[in-house]
């Protein structure tokens, strides 16, 4: 996998299931057309149960330090879930490590639809 190609959305769905121990589907068509934020890439996934997900796979996860801001990142993000600071989706899970089924470190969280910033 070259760092300029998504991973397969088979891949992310199945993360997603494993994550929240229930079949997941995509939501907001994200399995062809993933959020692109500064450093991430974004899918939203939904279960039956209405319980959402964002994986989050940083967009450089070949650079040796992606796994290293990952875990930074998933590190400040424990801090706020222990603040009980509000409006912020909890973290769920994380693995800095390339040796998963996506070949990339990820970061699992909370996902609310929100509003578009003006």
């Amino acid at each position: 996998m070259t760092e300029s190609m998504n991973p397969n959305p088979e891949d992310v769905r199945t993360i997603a299931t494993r994550v929240l121990r229930s079949p997941c589907h995509f939501i907001h068509n994200t399995d062809t057309n993933p959020y692109s934020s500064g450093e991430y890439t974004v899918y939203a996934l939904e279960t039956s149960g209405n319980t959402r997900v964002a994986i989050r796979i940083p967009k450089n996860r070949i650079s040796a330090h992606a796994a290293f801001l990952l875990n930074r990142e998933a590190e400040f993000r424990r801090r706020i879930d222990n603040a009980r600071i509000p409006l912020f989706q909890p973290l769920i899970t994380f693995s800095y490590s390339h040796e998963n089924l996506l070949g990339a470190p990820f970061l699992a969280a909370g996902w609310t639809d929100g509003t578009p910033l003006p």
